[in-house]
């Protein structure tokens, strides 16, 4: 182990910290050593200590230009998000939403399979009312998506995949830009499919070998 001790105002996210300058019981860290993954024990290890240990094998250094970039650091935001409403409250308002953003998905690979043009701003809409709804209780939406595959209805792959991007995005603390980001990622994970046959998307049996190779190209369409 090499360790190098440092002040607790040098602390960047992705530092192992392996020793404190005091015992650890006392504190509120539960283990001896751990890696800064937020900015909240970083707060913490300044409200406790004036120096700690760090590891250098373990984690980034003061001189390591990574401990200064959040892009390469741990990802993990610093946004808290209270729960505004009770999950009885806004699971109906999220059934809305929810409708409204698939048929929303519809309309937009329609438009996108007939003319060739994608249009954002009716995904972005929807993604928004997504997000604020998730910002608000996330269990609501993710209720809903499990009530909607128990009762064997249909639900919609695009949305299901923005639920639970933006979901996971509020998990690790992310902005609200970053949210709707994620969500519009997870609503045109799939749009290449409108670049394959008809015939090949809804057929109910096993694909033919050339047909399942023709299927995996959607990935690529996507993309572009």
């Amino acid at each position: 182990m090499e360790k190098k001790i440092i002040s607790v105002e040098e602390l960047r996210l992705g530092m192992y910290v392996s020793e404190l300058d005091r015992p650890w019981l006392g504190t509120p860290f539960l283990f001896q050593g751990f890696p800064i993954s937020s900015l909240k024990q970083i707060e913490e290890l300044k409200m406790h200590c004036r120096s700690v240990f760090i590891d250098l094998e373990r984690g980034v250094s003061n001189e390591d230009p990574r401990s200064w970039d959040s892009e390469l650091s741990p990802i993990h935001g610093s946004v808290v998000y209270p729960e505004v409403t009770q999950v009885e409250k806004e699971i109906a308002v999220a059934k809305e939403i929810y409708s409204a953003c698939e048929q929303d998905v519809r309309n937009s690979f329609e438009s996108v399979r007939v003319t060739g043009e994608f249009i954002p701003k009716l995904l972005m809409d929807a993604v928004g009312n997504l997000t604020r709804s998730i910002e608000r209780n996330p269990d609501a939406m993710m209720l809903l998506l499990r009530i909607k595959r128990k009762s064997g209805e249909e639900f919609n792959r695009a949305v299901d995949n923005s639920i639970h991007m933006i979901t996971f995005g509020r998990f690790l603390q992310f902005p609200c830009e970053r949210l709707e980001l994620l969500g519009l990622a997870g609503l045109l994970l799939d749009i290449g499919n409108v670049n394959l046959p008809d015939e090949i998307l809804r057929k109910k049996d096993t694909l033919l070998a050339e047909e399942y190779e023709l299927v995996k190209e959607h990935v690529q369409h996507s993309i572009d």
